[in-house]
């Protein structure tokens, strides 16, 4: 994973925010990407707390980030 900077915008992980975003993704693996449904709606926060719950799902290697649009996050 490529360093970055403040990808977590500001939000440090939460109790319970890397257990409920693997609950989702394990329903949904294509939460992230899919066009049809909004990730906010699904996981009921902000858009901001899902860039930062993608970010850490990603940071501490529960997922990783897609090769091709059609690979969903939990492969």
């Amino acid at each position: 994973m490529t360093m970055k900077f403040r990808a977590h915008d500001t939000f440090f992980i939460r109790k319970g925010w890397l257990s409920k975003g693997m609950e989702r993704i394990v329903e949904k693996p294509d939460l992230f990407v899919d066009k049809d449904e909004n990730p906010m709606d699904v996981l009921g926060i902000g858009s901001n707390m899902v860039k930062a719950l993608r970010y850490w799902l990603q940071a501490v290697e529960l997922t990783e980030r897609p090769l091709s649009p059609q690979q969903s996050w939990g492969e």
